[in-house]
């Protein structure tokens, strides 16, 4: 029963101290959403790269109406 409440809680014991530490909810976040970067590594590097070019993109369209505004 202690060790399934432990679980649900994300408690962990310290070995040093004998003391229960909770983890945050963003280190909890963080570290679920580190896990799953490496397991779908082609998918973030999909996304990422989309991103970036479509940034670009909008840079480029930009400039490009700018220009032909000051002709």
């Amino acid at each position: 029963m202690e060790y399934a409440k432990d679980l649900v809680l994300n408690l962990r014991a310290d070995a040093r101290r004998e003391k229960k530490i909770s983890k945050g909810w963003t280190s909890l976040f963080l570290e679920k959403a580190f896990e799953k970067v490496k397991r779908h590594k082609i998918i973030t590097m999909t996304v990422i790269s989309a991103t970036l070019l479509i940034a670009l993109d909008v840079v480029l369209i930009v400039n490009f109406i700018n220009v032909l505004g000051s002709l």
